[in-house]
């Protein structure tokens, strides 16, 4: 259900980018991440896995949101912490989600010739440091003690991320 809203989604969230200016969409984004991050810090959290409404839900949301800046997995992570799913059950599915969407995008982008030469050619650069980061996280992951460290984390990752990416939005 996760990926089918994100397939429905993904489509709107491109089109949607080619027609608003990028400041509105990026403050959009950035402040319904950092809302959803907040919530997830106070402990809002499910008492079981989410129905498939919740999960068709957050695709659209991810879908749209990757569409528009390329931060789809966002909302996918803040649905995992707030679920009771195993940690690694979250991971390896979000790893897989995001691969596959990612291929998604990258395929409708090309469709809608979004896809310049100097950013094909950014992807192509960025590849090395994406590998690392994977591994790193990957070792991080596996030396954690605790699942409740791992959601920390994450959270103050999110948190820091969407507050820069609205920063920096409003600022520069």
């Amino acid at each position: 259900m996760l990926g089918v809203g994100a397939v429905l989604g993904m489509p709107m969230g491109l089109w949607v980018l080619t027609q608003l200016p990028i400041l509105e969409v990026r403050l959009a984004v950035y402040t319904l991440v950092l809302g959803f991050t907040l919530l997830s810090l106070k402990g809002v959290q499910l008492h079981n896995e989410g129905g498939p409404g919740l999960i068709f839900g957050t695709g659209v949301v991810s879908g749209l949101a990757n569409g528009l800046a390329a931060i789809g997995g966002l909302p996918v992570v803040l649905l995992f912490l707030a679920t009771p799913m195993a940690v690694a059950a979250s991971r390896a599915t979000l790893v897989a989600y995001l691969f596959a969407g990612n291929v998604y995008a990258i395929a409708w982008s090309g469709s809608l010739d979004l896809l310049r030469p100097e950013i094909l050619l950014r992807v192509l650069v960025f590849l090395i440091p994406l590998g690392f980061g994977v591994w790193l996280g990957h070792r991080r992951f596996v030396t954690t003690p605790p699942p409740s460290s791992f959601r920390k984390f994450n959270l103050g990752f999110l948190l820091i991320l969407s507050s820069f990416g609205l920063l920096r939005t409003i600022f520069l």
